[in-house]
């Protein structure tokens, strides 16, 4: 009996170390795939999809080998009607089909988390954000082509 408990011990921890090897390198290649930069495509709020104007067409997305990212966006300057350009820097985290971004100075629980897909060189980004006024979720996706 003790034979066989010792086994089914051995089992277990083979199994249990080997499906830890593999998501390890899963989250490895979907990082490797992640690398690198990323203009948008189109975004939806809530299943309507919003028309970019020229300025916000250059928002970009760049994703580093070491965990880090910015975010150049294009906004139009009300005052003065011109694309403005704002910069966001910070790192990333990847936990199977979900991306945390911590920007530089954000303070605990202030990252922003999405779930994430990348096929054909695109990738979606879909952020999901309670409105406490309206007790509503508001869904935004961003859909961003490989530069």
């Amino acid at each position: 009996m003790k034979k066989l408990f010792k086994m089914a011990l051995v089992a277990v921890s083979i199994f249990v170390t080997s499906c830890g090897k593999s998501d390890d390198k899963t989250n490895n290649q979907t990082n490797n795939s992640l690398v690198g930069s990323w203009i948008i495509e189109s975004e939806t709020e809530n299943g309507v999809e919003k028309v970019l104007d020229e300025c916000e067409k250059k928002n970009t997305y760049t994703f580093t080998a070491d965990d880090k990212y910015s975010l150049v966006s294009y906004d139009i300057n009300p005052t003065n009607n011109q694309c403005k350009e704002s910069q966001e820097e910070g790192t990333y985290t990847i936990t199977g089909k979900q991306i945390v971004l911590t920007e530089k100075g954000d303070r605990i629980g202030e990252a922003d988390e999405a779930t994430f897909s990348i096929t054909n060189n695109k990738l979606t980004l879909t952020f999901e954000d309670f409105n406490k006024s309206s007790s509503v979720t508001e869904t935004t996706v961003y859909i961003y082509k490989r530069k």
